[in-house]
Formats: structure tokens, C-alpha cells, sequence
């Protein structure tokens, strides 16, 4: 969130490296103003609840992703190194003190969610997924990848397996968890 001001941007980390590590059910605003060094009322002021902090994260954590990709877009010319520099991305966060995906994370916890985290948590998951059948689309169409079916299928398949993936090497705190599913997803997708 551009508009973002010193202390908010404090907050949003504190909360995502706590909702990233224990969930977000597992911390409270006395943990964040603790780590941040403020009040747990100048928290409340900046999100008076902690739904407004939730979804604050979830647009926040969107938005880095949406540079993310294009980045990627910008610097890989093709599609399967594409798709791999997104795997990386999420390997990193598995590597950076075996933390989850925000999003995935905040999925688990889907029914004690605000309708408004519900709503940015499903426009993060439909931007990821919309990305990745980009990239398969063009993969095809450019005869760098292979697959039966639509990419939009293909892509809503990938992620989900990867989200998921994230969670096993988390559960077994080994990222090969992560490195191989997606090895073998994508080894299944480049043409024989």
C-alpha cells in the first residue's frame, strides 16, 4: 500500500512475519505493539481492528506479488524459466525462518475471516493463478511447454500443488518438500 506510513509499514511487518510463522489466529495486537515498540492502542488507531490489519496485509502482500511477477516478466524471455523463478520466490519464503505463504496460510484459517479478508485473499489466489496460465499459455503456444487441458486448469492445479507443497516442507522443515513437487510438475510440462 503506496500510501503506507512509517509506523503502518512497521505494523504490516510485524503482522505478516507473525501471521507467516503462527498463523493468523496466533497472534494479537499486545504481540505486535511488543515487537514494534508502540502501544496497543497506537496500533488500533492505525487498523481499528483486526480484520482492517488482515486485509491490509492481504492487499499489501498482493501488490508485492504483482511486482514479483512483473519483474520476472521483465527479465525471463520464456515461459518454463518464468514459472521456475516463481517457484523460487516461494522457496524463499519457506527458507526465510520457514515461513508460509501469507495467503496460504490465511486459506487454513478461511472460516474465522472477515468476508472483506475472504474477498483479497480470493483476488490473491485468482491474480496467482491467472499469472501462471498466462505463462503456461504462452509456453504452449511458443512449444516451450506441454499439457492436456486448458491453462487456467493447468494453473489452478499447479498452485494449489504448490501451496500445498509449502505446507509438507514446513510440516517436515525441508524445502526439497517444495523444490522437488515443482521439479516434477514443470518436468511434466516441457515437451518430450
Amino acid at each position: 500500500m503506496a500510501d503506507d506510513t512509517p509506523i503502518q509499514s512497521r505494523i504490516l511487518d510485524a503482522a505478516e512475519k507473525l501471521c507467516q510463522t503462527r498463523g493468523y489466529n496466533g497472534f494479537s495486537f499486545r504481540d505486535l505493539a511488543e515487537i514494534v515498540g508502540i502501544r496497543s492502542a497506537s496500533i488500533h488507531y492505525h487498523f481499528p481492528t483486526k480484520a482492517d490489519l488482515g486485509k491490509a496485509l492481504i492487499m499489501r502482500y498482493r501488490q508485492k506479488m504483482e511486482m514479483a511477477f512483473a519483474e520476472i516478466e521483465r527479465r525471463e524471455p520464456a515461459a518454463p524459466a518464468r514459472v521456475r523463478r516463481m517457484v523460487a520466490m516461494l522457496r524463499e519464503i519457506i527458507r526465510d525462518e520457514n515461513r508460509m505463504c501469507l495467503c496460504g496460510i490465511l486459506a487454513a484459517e478461511a472460516g474465522t475471516l472477515s468476508v472483506e479478508m475472504k474477498t483479497e485473499l480470493k483476488k490473491f489466489f485468482e491474480g496467482c493463478e491467472a499469472w501462471l496460465a498466462s505463462q503456461l499459455s504462452i509456453g504452449r503456444e511458443k512449444g516451450q511447454l506441454n499439457f492436456a487441458g486448458e491453462p487456467a486448469t493447468a494453473a489452478r492445479a499447479m498452485f494449489a500443488a504448490l501451496e500445498g507443497a509449502m505446507i509438507a516442507s514446513r510440516a517436515f522443515d525441508d524445502e526439497r518438500r517444495l523444490t522437488d513437487s515443482a521439479e516434477w510438475m514443470l518436468n511434466q510440462l516441457v515437451p518430450v
